[in-house]
């Protein structure tokens, strides 16, 4: 799971979480749920490089907050 700033968390339901996961899996649930995950570990490999694509997880939140908050949801209900 996710450890969400609160800032970032949204209230969903599993059919709006299934749904949003599945779109970022290009409807595949399961690909949607790797994919966030490898997005995540990129982040955390490119840290604090001069390359990394965010500067700090609250701007990987921002930018995956429907996602992450999906995932927890859906990894909830498993």
């Amino acid at each position: 799971m996710f450890r969400i700033p609160a800032f970032c968390q949204i209230k969903m339901t599993f059919g709006e979480a299934v749904a949003e996961i599945a779109r970022f899996g290009r409807g595949d649930i399961l690909e949607g749920m790797k994919a966030i995950e490898h997005v995540w570990e990129e982040h955390c490999a490119s840290y604090g490089h001069e390359n990394a694509r965010f500067e700090t997880d609250d701007d990987f939140y921002e930018t995956y907050m429907y996602e992450v908050n999906a995932y927890n949801v859906c990894l909830s209900r498993a």
